[in-house]
């Protein structure tokens, strides 16, 4: 039985919610609240510490209104309603599932790379009242980020084949500014062509560290793959030596023959490697 007389009392809403900011004040990573229509309601104090801008400066106005001006790695705009992580978070009611990358324009006009984390608010109904979003300055891990790409980006230099009887083309744009992607072609004899691509779970350094480790197995074993499934098996066991159980890759791999004008591949994981229409 619950004792009346040793039961708590509940603090006023006005204590509970002075409490709220006090915690969100003390964290070290910025925090910002907005309604549905992304006026700023609540700005926290390492908002202010890493952006300059006031909590004067914002709350009242609309996150979209020449303030963040946030931009992605490659300097497309993000703040209007196509590609706003915030925007999107209040319509899907989803919250993001990994941080973002993104750069935001300081009140000296500076740009600040930031790591983004965006969530819905709801109310007691369930319903979506308005959004969250936290920020964390990336100015100090931002060159090794840096290095790390110019080092990733030579394992996926490729000196693309010319035959006459097959075309190749890639096209690689990187959701972070270094991931878990790895792609390459090789001619392996006068008619046949390899390749390979494959994504590593995860993301950043972590995930570009597995994608060296498989360009290393593909410089040793790619003249595996006049049998594809000879090859996907070959790295599965070499990866499985280091990986164990916390990470794995999908991929496809494959042989073109411009001869006879065929294709061999094998799957691993991943959408259907080719669709009909």
């Amino acid at each position: 039985m619950i004792d009346p007389e040793n039961t708590l009392e509940a603090p006023p809403m006005e204590d509970v919610l002075t409490l709220s900011n006090v915690i969100l004040d003390s964290l070290s990573d910025g925090v910002y609240v907005c309604d549905r229509d992304r006026r700023i309601a609540y700005w926290s104090k390492s908002a202010e510490r890493i952006t300059g801008w006031t909590s004067e400066d914002v709350v009242g106005r609309r996150c979209l209104d020449n303030i963040l001006c946030h931009i992605d790695k490659d300097g497309h705009a993000l703040c209007g309603e196509e590609f706003c992580p915030l925007h999107r978070s209040m319509l899907t009611g989803g919250a993001s599932n990994v941080p973002l990358i993104v750069y935001a324009k300081s009140k000296d006009g500076t740009r600040i790379p930031m790591q983004v984390s965006v969530a819905p608010i709801r109310n007691s109904d369930g319903e979506i009242v308005g959004g969250v979003e936290t920020f964390r300055d990336m100015s100090a891990v931002l060159p090794d980020l840096q290095r790390a790409q110019r080092i990733q980006s030579l394992s996926l230099e490729n000196d693309l084949p010319e035959d006459a009887r097959v075309k190749f083309s890639t096209f690689y744009t990187p959701h972070d500014i270094v991931g878990g992607d790895f792609f390459s072609i090789r001619q392996l004899n006068p008619d046949q062509y390899g390749f390979v691509v494959a994504d590593v779970m995860g993301h950043g350094i972590a995930a570009a560290l597995h994608t060296m480790h498989l360009s290393s197995l593909w410089e040793r074993s790619c003249h595996l793959l006049t049998s594809p499934a000879r090859f996907a098996e070959t790295v599965n066991n070499e990866l499985e030596k280091i990986v164990k159980d916390e990470s794995f890759a999908t991929a496809i791999c494959g042989v073109i023959d411009a001869n006879n004008r065929s294709l061999r591949f094998a799957a691993a994981g991943g959408p259907p490697a080719v669709s009909y229409t």
